[in-house]
């Protein structure tokens, strides 16, 4: 048990954790508390007791465990400012970069605060949501996440379910319990209303719910964390009662209903009222019946709120005029759950990826990667595509379920059955499609089937279409198909910016993922192979070989990379280009060579299958493509430490930092991608540090562990049924 804070922590002082913790009679809970807190294997926190005035030895425990660490302090009320006042007063006091929320009758595992914390790696994230059991009952829930419903009553998911494994991924939720919740400072400052964390007129009760309402309509996003586990004895001094009936005292029930009330009036929007009028309309009245026949006094409530409407609305004005999230993106949070609603035990939701060729290629090699790395996580993975292919030879091997259906650019109503006899029959959760043909057929399978869809967006076809009627018609449907995703997964920011400017989706429903480079599976070529590679090809030691991988097609640019090469062979004689990749542009290209009589500097290798060796021989990488998404191959060539030069379009500029990693050309000009190779291979010392600096780029940036575990989070988003609410609402 540490004494006290290590002195690297205490110069850490933005990461300081500070835990404001309400008491009021609590003597009975102190102790297993501060124990659990003095515990904690990340020792970067600070704990502030608020004694509410206190009758009992409450303040007597809390002064004799102050001594026992520096990181422990109280403060003294002469009154009882209730829960809300003394969260308020805490967090004027807290210092770093988070608050948590806690109850004294929370016992926290030793492990709780550092896996809590690790959700703030999303700059998204406001508030992380612990997985609390209840200590007298084994295995059983007390909360994962609170909820509201339509009638706008909260209520925590899981209470008194047993733990089976329902629980156990990480997933948006409403709002966490006021019992145990991490917040971010930020978070806290940006949706104070008149310095007010925490409404004070509420005293306690529904504040939680209120707080998670207005950060969901500045931006913020609360995460459930299943790994973050702490154990609340619900009731404090009146444990014993509130485990047998639950039934709240009276000033309690008063307080929940008055509060409820004004929650709605200052968060709720008139739309959303009329929208939910039936619904909101029976429960009051069932309500109102209750409280009078079996709780009369109860009904203060209504009459204490009443007497709150001017402060109220007020607050009201305040809130709503600095809402960044519309109201409608809101609503999918206002639904029947069913307080123990979840997955079933051990059951893993199955993703389908659907493409339409398996051939060699950068969709393809991304739906492999995918389909490989999913099946080690918590979802099943299974590819739907053409029969016969590469990529069903490989996703075989892997022992990835593969079911061939005939999807091709002639659309095929047999086809489109089939994917949807495939979707009922293996019971897909999620469909994710590559590409706009796969999109045509998962899309239409997935919206008759009842199921979302995830569509990764590898290019705009618009560049293919045809001027006139057509081309507007083609991209009409387009849209139109993209619309029916719930979310578009965009390989670079640009293709994401030209897609929200081109109305292709909006930003709520678009996120960027950058392909996943697999960095296990990159090999150490030894070198006795490169030599019969060398060989083989016809090489000496004394050529410099350059080159590139991709598919030999306009949009690649490969004759703008010969010509640069009949400008560089001129000063330097030694210089040879492998161009690895097939594709309908051969002919052209050999003809090219041939002019240029380019023969002995410039070879064209075709489809390999594996590219790895030849990107150990090149000295330097180049890609010279006119448009792009995100190149698979530069950041695998960057992954063997290869530095690259590359045409400054598409996603390139987000993977090659130019001066760091390589250079940056513009796309067509063969005179400047001429200068730029020829002055990267002046300097070998210089090729070296890019090759290293672009190792590291890719590891902290595109490796498949990243990237996989992103889209995950998205996948679990959106079967969580969470409103997607963008990334650029909240001031972060």
């Amino acid at each position: 048990m540490p004494d006290q804070a290590s002195p690297q922590h205490q110069d850490r002082s933005a990461d300081v954790v500070t835990f404001v913790i309400p008491v009021w009679n609590s003597a009975q809970d102190l102790p297993s508390c501060i124990e659990s807190l003095l515990n904690q294997t990340d020792v970067c926190w600070k704990a502030l007791f608020i004694d509410n005035a206190s009758a009992d030895r409450s303040a007597e425990i809390l002064a004799d465990q102050v001594g026992r660490d520096a990181r422990l302090t109280v403060l003294r009320n002469q009154t009882n400012r209730g829960y809300c006042g003394a969260i308020n007063q805490g967090c004027a006091q807290a210092c770093g970069n988070f608050v948590a929320f806690m109850n004294p009758d929370i016992r926290l595992t030793p492990t709780y605060l550092e896996r809590a914390r690790h959700a703030f790696l999303d700059p998204r994230v406001g508030t992380v949501a612990a997985k609390l059991l209840d200590p007298t009952q084994e295995d059983c829930f007390d909360s994962t996440g609170l909820f509201l419903d339509p009638c706008r009553r909260a209520f925590d998911r899981g209470q008194g379910a047993t733990d089976r494994g329902q629980y156990d991924r990480p997933e948006p939720v409403f709002a966490a319990p006021g019992a145990l919740a991490l917040h971010r400072m930020a978070m806290l400052r940006d949706v104070a209303v008149r310095d007010e964390v925490l409404d004070e007129t509420f005293f306690a009760y529904y504040d939680d719910a209120d707080l998670g309402w207005r950060a969901a309509m500045m931006g913020w996003t609360t995460i459930y964390r299943p790994d973050a586990v702490a154990y609340h004895a619900r009731g404090g001094a009146n444990r014993i009662r509130c485990r047998t009936d639950r039934t709240p005292s009276l000033n309690a029930q008063i307080m929940m209903v008055r509060n409820r009330y004004l929650m709605m009036l200052q968060n709720d929007s008139l739309g959303d009222c009329l929208r939910f009028l039936p619904c909101l309309a029976g429960y009051e009245l069932a309500r109102v019946l209750y409280l009078t026949a079996r709780y009369p006094r109860a009904l203060q409530g209504v009459v204490q709120a009443l007497g709150h409407v001017p402060q109220a609305l007020a607050k009201r004005r305040i809130i709503q005029s600095r809402r960044r999230v519309e109201s409608r993106l809101l609503r999918p949070w206002f639904r029947f759950r069913g307080r123990r609603s979840g997955r079933r035990p051990n059951e893993r939701p199955r993703v389908l990826q659907i493409i339409d060729k398996p051939m060699h290629g950068g969709g393809q090699h991304n739906v492999y990667l995918l389909a490989t790395h999913l099946v080690r996580s918590q979802f099943a993975s299974m590819v739907s595509c053409s029969p016969r292919g590469p990529l069903v030879d490989r996703c075989r091997a892997s022992n990835v379920p593969v079911y061939p259906v005939a999807i091709n650019k002639r659309f095929s109503p047999l086809s489109l059955y089939r994917v949807w006899a495939l979707i009922r029959s293996e019971g897909v959760a999620l469909v994710h499609a590559h590409g706009l043909v796969a999109l045509t057929f998962g899309a239409l399978a997935a919206r008759m089937a009842g199921i979302p869809v995830v569509y990764s967006q590898h290019g705009y076809h618009e560049r293919n279409y045809r001027e006139g009627i057509v081309r507007q018609a083609r991209i009409w449907a387009e849209r139109r198909l993209i619309r029916l995703t719930q979310l578009t997964v965009c390989d670079s920011q640009l293709d994401r910016q030209t897609g929200i400017r081109r109305r292709y989706f909006d930003r709520p429903h678009s996120v960027t993922i950058h392909p996943p480079v697999d960095l296990e599976s990159i090999p150490l070529v030894p070198q006795k192979e490169m030599k019969v590679l060398t060989q083989s090809l016809g090489l000496t030691d004394d050529q410099l070989v350059i080159g590139t991988v991709g598919r030999l097609d306009v949009a690649k640019g490969h004759h703008v990379l010969i010509d640069a090469i009949d400008l560089v062979q001129r000063h330097i004689p030694g210089v040879y280009c492998l161009i690895v990749g097939e594709g309908d542009q051969r002919e052209l290209l050999e003809r090219r060579i041939s002019e240029r009589q380019l023969s002995g500097h410039v070879r064209l290798l075709g489809s390999q299958p594996d590219i790895f060796a030849y990107l150990a021989l090149f000295e330097l990488f180049v890609s010279s493509s006119f448009w792009e998404g995100l190149p698979i191959a530069l950041c695998e060539a960057m992954a063997m430490a290869k530095p690259v030069v590359a045409t400054n379009v598409g996603g390139c500029p987000e993977v090659v930092k130019d001066g760091e990693t390589g250079l940056l050309v513009p796309a067509g000009a063969p005179d400047l991608m001429a200068k730029a190779i020829m002055s990267a291979l002046e300097d070998r010392t210089r090729l070296a540090g890019w090759g290293r600096e672009g190792r590291r780029r890719i590891e902290a940036v595109f490796s498949a562990q990243q990237v996989i575990g992103q889209l995950e989070t998205e996948y679990w988003h959106i079967l969580s049924g969470a409103p997607r609410l963008g990334d650029e609402v909240a001031s972060w």
